[in-house]
């Protein structure tokens, strides 16, 4: 038997060693986060604000405000603005989840200074041109018309609201029409709340010297000052089961979870593990089961959702409409299978694997660890949570994870949303 004929011995690491960030304190209290790395000379800076959807006080206010901070400032147009960044070679980029918002540039380490002072027009002097508002809300009304004629998306916004009631922010489905009375005053309003020194704090990675953190602490001194807006909106959640019949498709989306925690609670990382089992993986047991065995789908995902308020454990697909109760029944068979029996040493070491394989992936070079540190520091934590979450993956038994299926997953607590139409209907 030559060397290519034995397999590699796969090792488990047990911690993973990634570029130390350095926290960095303006005189006047603003908190920057340093991932240095020389190789790089390329700057990235994440600007992260206590801005997402949960706190709007209308629909789409949220994303609005955040799209519209680069459509133009006291000192450019929208065209001046993007012909700035093209000429500088900058990348921007503003993302938006329920909780928080992030505006992120990339630039050479040459031209960080004319960077600089672009996101800071950006952040500091947005104007929410009418003409840009109106064109903004008119292309996503007719993006959301073409996606909730998806039946992943109807499910994906019938199991949110299914989970946390449509009067919670993160279950509300808004009206298309609350585009229209979106206004610059309520954009500017939500700026003003939410856009602050006190609710901010910045992640930078790459080629970064002392100088440049100056420079960047600069630009979050200037941000105008306002009031923590931090605040916590409580969960009620009970089970429900909810079919939205579309007679006329071909496939079924179907949502199977239940509300539980984020990743403050003892048992996140190891319901994480459970999750990936199931479904987390392509050789996972759903996977398994309704792709490979079965052939009612081409793909299936478990996982845990982490929130500030809360979390959630979900299974999600899109199976053959003749198929759709077939499917349900075997996620269920999963979960209780899960339920019943201690998974295998040799099943749970391939999870570990791909689970701990995923971290190192995410940590590859500096950008990604500010992906890691943003998320990080947006739950209270700071990147040791990384060796914590590998230590915790690593200790996982089969017992451990049949006691956490056990406590969390039974099938009566469960919350279904079907978006299709059922296998009986399919005939």
């Amino acid at each position: 038997m030559g060397l290519r004929d034995i397999a590699p011995k796969i090792t488990v690491p047990g911690r993973i060693e990634v570029l130390p960030v350095e926290k960095h304190v303006s005189p006047a209290g603003y908190a920057l986060h340093a991932i240095n790395s020389s190789d790089v000379e390329v700057l990235k800076i994440c600007f992260v604000f206590h801005a997402g959807v949960k706190y709007q006080t209308r629909p789409f206010q949220a994303s609005a405000t955040l799209s519209l901070l680069s459509e133009g400032t006291q000192k450019y147009t929208s065209k001046e603005i993007a012909e700035k960044m093209d000429f500088y070679g900058i990348y921007f980029d503003a993302n938006i989840d329920r909780d928080y918002s992030v505006i992120t540039v990339c630039c050479l380490k040459k031209f960080l200074d004319p960077s600089l002072d672009l996101l800071k027009e950006i952040m500091t002097q947005p104007t929410f041109p009418e003409n840009e508002l109106r064109l903004h809300c008119a292309k996503r009304m007719q993006a959301i018309r073409i996606e909730r004629e998806k039946v992943d998306y109807q499910a994906r916004e019938k199991f949110a609201e299914a989970l946390f009631g449509p009067d919670h922010p993160y279950g509300t489905i808004p009206d298309i029409d609350a585009y229209n009375d979106l206004t610059t005053e309520s954009l500017e309003n939500f700026f003003n709340r939410h856009y602050t020194f006190e609710n901010s704090f910045c992640v930078v990675s790459g080629q970064i010297d002392d100088a440049d953190i100056e420079n960047i602490l600069r630009v979050g001194d200037s941000l105008p000052r306002g009031m923590n807006l931090d605040r916590n909106f409580p969960v009620v959640s009970v089970p429900r089961n909810v079919y939205v019949e579309k007679p006329e498709v071909l496939q079924s989306s179907l949502r199977i979870g239940k509300v539980l925690f984020n990743r403050t609670h003892p048992d996140y990382i190891g319901m994480q593990v459970v999750s990936t089992l199931l479904g987390g993986y392509f050789s996972s047991r759903i996977i398994r089961n309704i792709r490979e065995d079965k052939g009612y789908t081409y793909g299936a995902f478990a996982g845990m959702v982490n929130m500030e308020d809360s979390g959630f454990f979900a299974v999600s697909t899109e199976v053959a409409a003749q198929f759709t109760d077939e499917a349900v029944a075997e996620i269920v068979k999963e979960i209780e299978q899960l339920r019943e029996q201690p998974v295998s040493e040799e099943e749970l070491s391939t999870v570990k694997n791909v689970m701990i394989g995923d971290i190192i992936r995410v940590l590859d070079g500096p950008f990604g660890i500010a992906d890691v540190t943003v998320e990080n520091l947006s739950n209270g934590e700071d990147n040791a949570y990384i060796d914590r979450m590998i230590e915790e993956i690593n200790r996982t038994t089969p017992e451990r994870v049949r006691q956490l299926a056990v406590r969390y997953l039974a099938p009566d607590t469960l919350t279904f949303v079907t978006v299709g139409k059922s296998s009986k209907q399919s005939l």
